[in-house]
């Protein structure tokens, strides 16, 4: 039981990584919901938020 488990847990940082890379483009590069200043600013404000993310998971 024990090496099930710490096969497991040996498993799940490649699957968080694989999980992180297949995000990375569609969370980075977020558009704008419209045209206006707003928008904008919301949608460069959550790219900002992904791409800190994906750094921080290369850690």
């Amino acid at each position: 039981m024990m090496v099930a488990a710490a096969t497991d847990l040996a498993n799940i940082g490649p699957t968080v990584s694989a999980a992180n890379a297949a995000a990375a483009a569609p969370t980075a590069g977020l558009a704008a919901a419209a045209a206006d200043e707003v928008s904008a600013v919301a949608a460069a404000l959550f790219s900002a938020y992904a791409q800190a993310h994906q750094h921080l998971g290369t850690l």
